[in-house]
């Protein structure tokens, strides 16, 4: 997963359920804050993983974005709309269905989610006005901001 995200050099730390072989109906994709120039899903572990083992039908995807100054904004929703996007297609991967995706994040990870969701929702339209051959982009169907 991350080898395939590192393309875009997003990584991820995927807090999964405990136990249990069926897939989880839900899927969080979680950008932590930090003011865009510090912490990690690392930094936010100790409640992810307190998220993940409450939420019994959920997978719980942290997103480590690339952080500023190095670089600069559009890079950290780039990464994020990445993230979501293969998140959705490759769900089962990951031990979910995504029948319901959230977005969520604190402080510059709630902007980030609130960005991204923005952002796949111009795109979703923007491929409405002129249909192509590529899907368009899963909306998630909540955000969660902190």
């Amino acid at each position: 997963l991350n080898q395939q995200l590192s393309l875009f050099s997003a990584s991820v730390d995927n807090f999964l359920r405990p136990g249990g072989n069926t897939l989880a109906s839900s899927l969080l994709i979680y950008f932590h804050g930090g003011g865009f120039i510090a912490q990690s899903s690392a930094s936010h572990s100790t409640y992810l993983r307190e998220w993940a083992a409450q939420l019994e039908d959920a997978v719980v995807l942290a997103v480590d974005y690339a952080l500023a100054p190095e670089h600069p904004y559009p890079v950290a929703l780039r990464e994020g709309v990445y993230a979501c996007e293969w998140a959705s297609k490759h769900a089962a991967r990951l031990g979910t269905r995504a029948d319901r995706i959230v977005l969520g994040g604190d402080s510059a990870g709630g902007n980030i989610a609130l960005a991204v969701t923005l952002k796949l929702m111009q795109q979703k339209q923007q491929q409405q006005q002129q249909p192509r051959a590529v899907p368009p982009p899963r909306i998630p169907d909540g955000i969660l901001l902190a």
